[in-house]
């Protein structure tokens, strides 16, 4: 069942929260090859969904009663260790919980579970990750992205959490066929939030229907003193949606950049949004490739610095030594794997006196040419149409350069560049494979984002058992 549906029967009374759990818990079971989770929080998971069956007994029932919420383990939860990917961080327990899954579980959800990501939620593929590759769903010899989004498709979980940098969430969303919603930087608190990249890093929502992402969304978003960047309050957000005249921009050029097949898809969805009522008006995009170069520059640069206080006397294992310099070489060798020391060793040399105004300075000037092109083409129009990634996902075999598989981001990394919310929906199938479309409006739109979907009657299909 989708988020709402299970929702509604919790609700109607006709079925109890904590056989619902009990349900999806045995579908973790089932599908336990995928590889979704690192870890299950079975026990504390069934006294919750107990605790709300004697709170709906009572007349009471919290908006989000008994949905099963799986949580990216870069997200810090204090009933269960969080280890963003990394052995290093096997053995770390927080003694707080990230603001989002709090207040998702103040509302009645339940956690059951942290969902397997590459080291530190540096790429998409789980290849990384100390914990394994998690399958895709739909084709075992394919990654998923990550667990979170492996674990909504499947069954395992109603709602997922999960971080989306330079396109986490959509990439994951659009390879195992669910939505996935990146929410405007500050509508969505990040405390709690394990981030390489403080400029990009947000918390996202994976699910099966538009209706799911609203219930999640209302209850997440405002305020919190613990993350400065929030904004003020929900008068902010864009609630009034108009049945007819919505306006969307259409960059011809981009699509046309894709596969014949792949564009093909994706045209069937978009004029299945033209039936909606939507017009579409054609834009150019000049700058909007040369996002994902900036992208990766500007976020290593601060990967180098997120992840220095991982030396084994602040944060990570240590591995000790007669010498600190021996000391640090020791403990950053074992805790980092390739990806993270490649990120930390490229963003050191972008900011060194040589390199900044070479690389970094212009990194950020092509940031501002790419948030000035995408407001530009959202001016006078509700939302854009982009490609959410470049191909179906990779095979667990394929091996390519680490610059090819940054490249994967070229359509996700831009928009966070501008910071503007996104929405990666379903597609189609390329064969058996999925594929994403991805929604980009202004700031603070993702309920028009999300009623756009709603209205073209997106939702998750289910894959073969």
């Amino acid at each position: 069942m989708s988020a709402f549906d299970a929702k509604e029967k919790v609700r109607q009374k006709k079925i109890k929260a904590r056989e619902l759990i009990e349900s999806i818990l045995t579908r973790r079971k089932d599908t336990e090859n995928l590889n979704s989770y690192i870890s299950i929080f079975k026990e504390t998971a069934l006294s919750k969904a107990e605790d709300l069956d004697k709170k709906i007994e009572q007349g009471e029932q919290p908006e989000l009663t008994g949905l099963a919420l799986s949580l990216k383990d870069d997200l810090c939860w204090a009933q269960g260790k969080t280890t963003a990917g990394a052995s290093a961080l096997d053995n770390y327990f927080p003694s707080f919980s990230s603001a989002p899954a709090e207040k998702l579980h103040k509302s009645g959800a339940v956690v059951i579970g942290k969902n397997n990501l590459d080291q530190w939620s540096m790429g998409t593929t789980t290849r990384t990750s100390s914990y394994g590759v998690t399958l895709n769903p739909w084709d075992q010899s394919r990654v998923a992205g990550d667990g979170a989004a492996a674990a909504v498709a499947a069954g395992s979980a109603h709602l997922g959490l999960g971080s989306d940098t330079g396109g986490g969430v959509r990439r994951s969303a659009s390879y195992c066929g669910v939505l996935g919603l990146r929410p405007t930087p500050g509508r969505v608190s990040r405390h709690g939030l394990i981030n390489f990249s403080p400029s990009f890093s947000q918390v996202g929502v994976l699910a099966r229907k538009p209706e799911d992402l609203s219930l999640a969304l209302d209850e997440i978003s405002g305020v919190d003193s613990r993350d400065a960047s929030t904004s003020a309050g929900p008068s902010q957000y864009i609630k009034d949606i108009p049945e007819k005249g919505l306006i969307a921009a259409y960059p011809r050029e981009i699509f046309e950049q894709l596969d014949q097949e792949h564009a093909k898809i994706l045209q069937e969805t978009i004029d299945l949004f033209s039936q909606t009522g939507i017009t579409f008006e054609e834009v150019e995009l000049r700058d909007f490739s040369l996002g994902v170069q900036a992208y990766y520059i500007i976020a290593s640069a601060e990967a180098s610095s997120s992840l220095s206080r991982y030396d084994g006397i602040r944060f990570g294992s240590a591995y000790p030594a007669d010498e600190l310099d021996e000391w640090y070489f020791r403990t950053r060798s074992q805790t980092f794997g390739v990806e993270a020391r490649r990120r930390s060793v490229m963003g050191t040399a972008y900011l060194n006196e040589q390199n900044y105004q070479r690389y970094y300075s212009k990194a950020l000037q092509v940031r501002s040419m790419v948030k000035e092109e995408l407001f530009k083409a959202l001016k006078g129009r509700h939302l854009l149409i982009l490609p959410a990634v470049p191909s179906v996902a990779p095979g667990l075999e394929d091996q390519s350069h680490f610059l090819n598989e940054y490249q994967q981001d070229c359509y996700c990394s831009p928009v966070s560049l501008a910071g503007l919310p996104a929405l990666s929906v379903p597609a189609g199938r390329l064969e058996h494979l999925p594929l994403g479309l991805q929604l980009v409006g202004i700031p603070f739109s993702e309920n028009l984002l999300i009623e756009v979907a709603r209205r073209a009657g997106i939702e998750t299909a289910e894959f073969p058992s």
